[in-house]
């Protein structure tokens, strides 16, 4: 079965066209109209042109009138005519009304009668002024970009094309003006036209052409012939889509026509359509062609298939198919069956069967009369009557089949109809909730039959809302609120509240199947009951994958909630929760837990008691956890894990306690579980203390928690410690000293092993033969970290190494006396004994028994500090040198001499020579050239030592004569000054001081020579000046010692 595309609506059954003085009115099949006989059969006049927008329907006729009706309500039944009555009529003209072009963005109306162009404003069809909208003549024919329709270009203006005899030109319009913005030459003319973004497909008397108006160029397409057997073969050009035309063009032979489609390239594409007559006007509303033929009849072609889908028969000459915005008509049977009504079920007691939406809600009504409304542009109109043809709503048809019980029939038309919902269809909003409409009313009446295997998939293809399935289990009732804002359409909600509870259908279906082959009855039967206990199973089963997949569909990761999402989410989740909970299935718990542990809308009020009356706990420490109730959450994890002994039943149970707490900053709960973590696993109690935020004071004090962990180990003490003392920066010598001597004792526990212990030696060993090697340049620090990674041992080391190396605060005699006891351990004893300034025990440790002669160089270099670098980053020596020592070139003559010092030491000398030599060349600007001589043994050649000497020789001449040329700049400094003071004692002159001269300060004379000369003038005892509270700088004024007076730069006072 296939329903036809299209059916006729009658707007007006009888046009007045002769009668020009009278106003009319019809309605329905009684007429309305001021007079009679209008309706004249016999009459000439037709009409030619026809446009609607909103409520108005605007009619061309041929003797150059325009008829203005108003289409009353428009609401329809499937019978009746909507009212209507004319406005208006009005003279244009002496000939044909040919066009009328509207477009309601700016309010204006275009209209092509007697080849002029005249402007009006919408609704009223007032003329515009002349002044502003000078009329336009000589115009074959015009057209509009149908892809701005509805729209305006960037300025707010709308553009036209109009065709002259062999011109093309371009006005913009706007609410105020009509203007010219360009032209171009078309030397054939064209006798109709239609445009899509810069293209324009025109036909003149023989031929198809298109222009391109960005490069003002035009392309021939394909030529016919005007004249077939007498007829007058009338070109047309219609826009099938973006960029895509359909030109109609003669056969060979009588008057068949033929639709070709072609791309804005000239390219033909799809295939070909075809007219047994010729068609008088074509009209487009994807997926559809529909065609005005002469012979008074209306085909419908599929534009994907290429195929006549329908045929409409007119009841009256027609002439013309409107291409403007259109009209809308309400159809009373899709309201009847989409209008939206509240989706929450009311109670059986309740009689009000009138729930439609809500008085406040009046978006959901206006949705409601958009669905019940069919918009259509194809408006057709003849001497006697205006029709249109509006989409026939398919819910209509197909509804019937599913009250005759044909469900399966109608879900599988419905999937055909819904595959011609494309985007470019008008239709397909509504086609959409048609279909859901369809689909979920076809799985409500499969549910009423306990079909639930068949009912799943339909309410997903229907987007059936969760709630309203929910509903009907009782148990899950209480999960819809009644203040729930969803709604449903109306049609399907009728069906959900006949079908009533999942019990009432299961009931109501075994009693039609067995009643009265089961004795005694259906209710008390074991066997029935059995399989009732089966069927509800299997419904909540139904119901689970349904809300399962509707999940899936609407968390989406990254993708924010709109708020009724969330309330859709809310009713899942707290069904999916109950779903899971009483089920007995061994893969339900692992989907509750999965559901819980991640973010979800679950409700503690409407989950807890069924979590407790079906044994959940872990589930409801999660539900406890997600609702901020810890302490609770705490509690459950802690029975478990003890009565368990393990966290089998609880995903990684200690650790998520740990996370929980390491949220709080309650310190009591955090102090009674924590202690209690730490017991079980000291690993994971530690990283309760351990605060991610580094900024963020301390919640329980350090102390206490370094207690409790000394108390059941040594990992999570280390753990914390290096927090403490890494992380924070701890300032606690404690600290750092506890930390280094847990390293120490974790080695030492490790050498009881001779395993490791010649593990440790081999990695000496085989550094030790590397050093031989001339180009081997690492120290062994450095050596140690380029082991294998899988070498813990080596790894290990180095930690301690770098940490040893880098603290400064650990107490290094007692960590000195722990690593005595181990005796293998020579790198770390080296870094202690230079924190304790025993740097010749720690050069004789790096060289005789490591043979580390880069560390020992770095260990003079960082004046005892380090042996080597822990990593490739720039390190700053003011932080590995505590305080910028100001000694340090000191030190580092003092350590480097040392080194020689012990290198020379060494009894076999020879094999020594070369690095001697090296850390002569290498260290020279440290080494004292006298001192180094009288070491070495007299029996070196000076050749050995030329680099050396050289490099000493250069740079003690080179601070010889820095000495000197810094001796210059001196005495030359000195020179300015000297010869500045001079000047200002010529400048002040001298200070005479008789027995007449007072103390400015202290009003006393001036005895003795114990005075000076302020700035200003000023005479004062030396003593008055400094006992002033703001005293005047010494390093201004006249100083006088012993009489005698001196003058500071007077510069200086001025800077």
């Amino acid at each position: 079965m296939t329903l036809p595309p299209f059916s006729l609506q009658t707007l007006i059954n009888s046009l007045p066209l002769e009668d020009s003085q009278h106003a009319s009115q019809n309605s329905g099949s009684g007429s309305r109209l001021f007079g009679a006989g209008w309706g004249n059969k016999d009459s000439q006049i037709t009409i030619e042109s026809v446009e609607a927008w909103e409520n108005n329907l605007y009619l061309g006729t041929s003797d150059g009138h325009l008829f203005h009706y108003w289409i009353d309500d428009q609401v329809s039944s499937d019978n009746n005519v909507p009212s209507n009555f004319r406005i208006s009529k009005q003279t244009l003209g002496k000939r044909i009304v040919e066009r009328i072009m509207l477009f309601p963005q700016i309010t204006i109306a275009v209209i092509l009668c007697d080849s002029t162009l005249s402007f009006y404003e919408l609704p009223e069809m007032t003329a515009l002024p002349a002044a502003t909208f000078p009329l336009i003549k000589g115009v074959t024919c015009f057209c509009h970009d149908i892809s701005k329709e509805g729209k305006t270009e960037q300025d707010g203006t709308v553009r036209i094309c109009v065709m002259k005899k062999r011109m093309l030109h371009i006005y913009s319009l706007t609410s105020d003006r009509c203007a010219e913005e360009t032209s171009m030459q078309v030397p054939d003319g064209a006798i109709t036209a239609c445009q899509y973004g810069p293209y324009v497909c025109v036909a003149d008397a023989r031929q198809y052409k298109m222009i391109n108006l960005s490069a003002k160029r035009m392309e021939n397409l394909f030529p016919y012939e005007s004249p077939v057997n007498g007829d007058m073969f009338k070109p047309i050009i219609t826009v099938i889509g973006e960029g895509e035309f359909l030109l109609t063009l003669p056969a060979n032979t009588g008057q068949v026509t033929i639709g070709q489609f072609i791309r804005y390239t000239g390219d033909p594409v799809r295939g070909i359509l075809q007219w047994n007559n010729f068609p008088r006007a074509i009209g487009v509303e994807f997926p559809y062609v529909v065609a005005l033929l002469r012979n008074n009849v209306i085909e419908v072609h599929n534009i994907l298939e290429q195929k006549q889908v329908q045929s409409v028969q007119l009841p009256s000459k027609s002439r013309t198919i409107s291409t403007g915005p259109g009209i809308k008509v309400q159809v009373t049977g899709l309201m009847d069956r989409l209008k939206l009504e509240s989706g929450y079920l009311l109670n059986k007691d309740d009689n009000d069967d009138t729930s439609s939406v809500d008085n406040s809600k009046a978006e959901s009504r206006n949705q409601s009369s958009f669905l019940a409304t069919v918009p259509t542009r194809l408006i057709i109109a003849g001497s006697e009557s205006v029709v249109a043809l509006a989409a026939t709503p398919f819910t209509v048809k197909i509804d019937s089949m599913l009250d005759a019980s044909r469900v399966e029939e109608a879900i599988e038309l419905s999937k055909q109809m819904i595959t011609t919902a494309t985007p470019e269809n008008i239709h397909s909003e509504r086609m959409r909730h048609e279909f859901n409409y369809i689909q979920q009313k076809s799985g409500f009446l499969y549910l009423g039959l306990t079909f639930f295997d068949m009912a799943c998939p339909l309410f997903e293809e229907g987007r059936t809302d969760p709630r309203l399935l929910i509903q009907l289990f009782g148990e899950m009732k209480d999960i819809i609120r009644n203040d729930d804002d969803f709604t449903v359409y109306s049609g399907v909600k009728t069906v959900v509240k006949q079908l009533g509870s999942i019990e009432d259908i299961v009931s109501r279906n075994l009693v039609k199947n067995y009643e009265p082959h089961i004795k005694p009855d259906v209710e008390s039967a074991q066997a029935t009951q059995r399989l009732g206990k089966v069927l509800i199973t299997n419904a909540r089963e139904m119901l689970q994958k349904f809300l399962t997949k509707d999940r899936e569909q609407r968390v989406v990761k990254g993708k924010a909630l709109k708020p009724d999402e969330r309330n859709i989410l809310r009713a899942v989740d707290n069904a999916l929760l109950r779903l899971y909970a009483s089920s007995d299935k061994p893969e339900s718990e692992q989907q509750l837990n999965i559901l819980l542990e991640n973010p979800n809308e679950c409700e503690l009020e409407l989950s807890e008691k069924v979590l407790l009356d079906n044994k959940k706990y872990y589930p409801l420490s999660l539900l406890y956890k997600d609702s901020k109730e810890y302490r609770k959450a705490l509690e459950i994890w802690k029975r478990i894990l003890e009565k368990d002994n393990s966290d089998k039943d609880v995903s990684n149970g200690l650790q998520q306690m740990a996370n929980i707490l390491g949220m709080l900053d309650d310190h009591d709960l955090i102090l009674e579980y924590a202690s209690w973590v730490v017991k079980q696993d000291e690993i994971i109690g530690a990283k309760v203390y351990i605060q991610p935020n580094l900024r963020r004071p301390l919640l329980i004090e350090s102390n206490l928690v370094l207690d409790q962990l000394r108390s059941v180990g040594n990992k999570g003490l280390k753990m914390y410690l290096e927090y403490l003392v890494l992380q924070r920066k701890s300032h606690e010598d404690e600290h750092h000293t506890e930390l280094a001597l847990l390293y120490v004792k974790e080695f030492k526990n490790q050498l009881q092993s001779d395993e490791v212990k010649t593990k440790i030696e081999e990695i000496t060993n085989e550094f030790i033969r590397s050093s031989k090697d001339s180009k081997f340049s690492k120290t062994y620090l450095s050596f140690l970290l380029d082991q294998p990674t899988e070498d813990l041992l080596s790894h290990e080391r180095a930690k301690l190494i770098n940490y040893l190396q880098s603290s400064v605060r650990y107490n290094a005699e007692v960590v000195l006396n722990s690593l005595l006891e181990i005796q293998v351990l020579k790198a770390e004893l080296a870094i202690v004994y230079g924190k304790l300034n025993e740097h010749e025990k720690a050069l004789r440790i790096l060289i005789n028994d490591l043979k580390d002669f880069r560390g020992a160089e770095v260990y003079c270099f960082y004046a005892g500090r380090m042996i080597g670098k822990s990593s490739s980053k720039k390190q700053s020596d003011k932080k590995l040198i505590e305080d910028n020592d100001k000694n340090l070139i000191a030190t580092r003559r003092t350590l480097f001499l040392m080194l020689l010092k012990v290198y020379l030491e060494i009894q076999n000398g020879s094999e020594m020579v070369e690095e001697i030599i090296n850390l002569l060349n290498a260290q020279a600007v440290y080494l004292d050239i006298t001192e180094v001589m009288g070491l070495l043994p007299e029996y070196w050649s000076v050749e050995m030592l030329s680099k050396f000497l050289v490099r000493s020789l250069r740079q003690g001449y080179h601070n010889y004569r820095e000495g000197q040329v810094l001796k210059g700049l001196c005495r030359g400094e000195n020179t300015t000054t000297s010869f500045e003071l001079y000047q200002a004692y010529q400048k002040i002159g001298p200070t005479v001081i008789n027995q007449n001269v007072l103390c400015s300060t202290c009003k006393k004379y001036i005895s003795g020579s114990d005075f000076m000369r302020q700035p200003n003038g000023d005479i004062v005892h030396v003593d008055c000046n400094s006992e002033q509270k703001d005293g005047i700088n010494n390093d201004s004024g006249v100083n006088s010692v012993n009489g005698t007076a001196t003058v500071s730069d007077p510069l200086t006072n001025q800077a």
